[in-house]
Formats: structure tokens, C-alpha cells, sequence
């Protein structure tokens, strides 16, 4: 069985790291080297909780592990923590009960 890994989360999944949104270096690159695994970047800069759920629920692709790293962009809104929280918990209960994933992963926020 071919082991993949799911790296769900905004820009810094994505891996953004100039005003000029021209350059990413993500972190799955070395994680996939270090790993020998193939990692799914599914980051996307500026996203909040709400519509990355919405964007989880549409993959039909089946992973191993899951690492969700959310919530980063919901601190700039008037989102309550209970519903970033309850959010970013669905993602992790998706990934478990609906795409095969055995261990999900949750990285904090910086």
C-alpha cells in the first residue's frame, strides 16, 4: 500500500513567504523528502476554516495521515474560537471517517 499524506491549510501550508505572493517554499517539500512519502499540498493562502471545510469535503482521494494546520486567517475576523475550533474539528472527524486516514495531525497556530 502506497502511504500519502493530506497537508490541509491556508499559506502556510501553501508556503508563502513574500509580500509579493511570487515565491512559496512549502513545508511538504522537505516533508515528503524526509518521509519518502508523497504529501498532497492543499494549502491556499488566505483561507479561512468555513470554506476549507467545504474544500475538504469535496477531495474523493484516500490518504494515510492527515496534517490540518487552520484557523490562522480566522484570527483577523469577528469568527468566534468556538467556531474555529468546531471547524477545524470536522476536518480531522472528514479525514478519519471519509478519506481513509489513520492518524490525523494538528498543527498549532504560530
Amino acid at each position: 500500500m502506497v502511504m500519502k499524506i493530506l497537508a490541509l491549510g491556508d499559506s502556510l501550508t501553501e508556503g508563502y513567504i513574500d509580500n509579493n505572493a511570487t515565491r512559496f517554499h512549502p513545508y511538504t517539500t522537505t516533508l515528503a523528502t524526509l518521509l519518502k512519502m508523497k504529501v498532497d499540498n492543499e494549502g491556499v493562502s488566505g483561507e479561512r476554516t468555513a470554506p476549507m471545510l467545504y474544500r475538504l469535503k469535496q477531495t474523493k482521494k484516500k490518504y494515510t495521515y492527515a496534517v490540518i494546520l487552520a484557523g490562522t486567517n480566522d484570527l483577523d475576523t469577528r469568527t468566534y474560537a468556538r467556531t474555529v475550533v468546531k471547524n477545524i474539528t470536522k476536518m480531522h472527524l472528514y479525514c478519519l471517517k471519509h478519506l481513509g486516514v489513520q492518524k490525523s495531525f494538528c498543527l498549532s497556530l504560530p
